[in-house]
């Protein structure tokens, strides 16, 4: 992005989600004890938001029909985590 920027082009060209917050390093931890719980074997919960757990999560939000995505903020944890 800085490259294009700097080259003449576009910046950021969408907002930062923030009615969205983010996650803590345990609520991570918790969402991917749940993702393994789901299935999704390859996601580790060490609180790190690494690719495995970026895949969980875009699958997860397709089978309860959240709009595609790969980032799960506070409040998305929780529409992900319903029953």
């Amino acid at each position: 992005m800085l490259a294009n920027k700097l080259a003449g082009g576009p910046g950021i060209v969408t907002p930062w989600p923030t009615d969205d917050p983010g996650l803590a390093r345990a609520e991570i931890r918790a969402l991917q004890e749940w993702l393994v719980q789901r299935g999704h074997v390859l996601v580790t919960a060490d609180g790190v938001m690494g690719r495995n757990t970026r895949d969980a999560i875009e699958a997860e939000r397709a089978k309860k029909g959240l709009p595609p995505g790969r980032r799960v903020g506070q409040r998305t944890m929780q529409l992900l985590m319903q029953p």
